[in-house]
């Protein structure tokens, strides 16, 4: 009789163990999901920035083609992003105008390469650039 006892017990207890070990697992799923989330939504939002500061380098180099700066600050809203740099270079053949521009929110950078036609500005290649740690 008393080794049923024991038995419930311990059954009692490796069950409870178990369960609470699934629960916690589900729950820290849960949790590094909603993180992943969070840093994909910032992550489109550092690349939608970079993009528009492609676009006004794009705008200013349409004003004047001389134009060349290096790590402007272009405010967006509340953000901003930078254009690192805007160079031309003349091979390969056509000549091209290539515009680097970076933009970070919350931890996610993004680093673009966009190279240009010189007559009209159409892009040739868009491109981000791994960012290293």
């Amino acid at each position: 009789m008393k080794t049923q006892g024991y038995i419930a017990i311990t059954s009692a207890i490796v069950i409870s163990i178990l369960v609470l070990t699934i629960v916690l697992a589900l729950s820290f799923s849960g949790f590094y999901g909603r993180t992943n989330i969070g840093n994909s939504y910032y992550k489109q939002i550092s690349r939608a920035l970079a993009e528009s500061c492609v676009d006004s380098a794009r705008l200013k180099i349409a004003y004047n083609p001389l134009y060349s700066p290096t790590n402007e600050i272009v405010a967006i809203g509340s953000d901003s992003c930078i254009i690192n740099s805007v160079q031309t270079v003349p091979t390969p053949t056509p000549p091209r105008i290539i515009i680097k521009t970076e933009a970070t929110i919350n931890g996610a950078v993004t680093n673009l390469e966009v190279a240009l036609h010189p007559l009209d500005l159409s892009v040739i290649s868009w491109d981000e650039i791994p960012t290293r740690p």
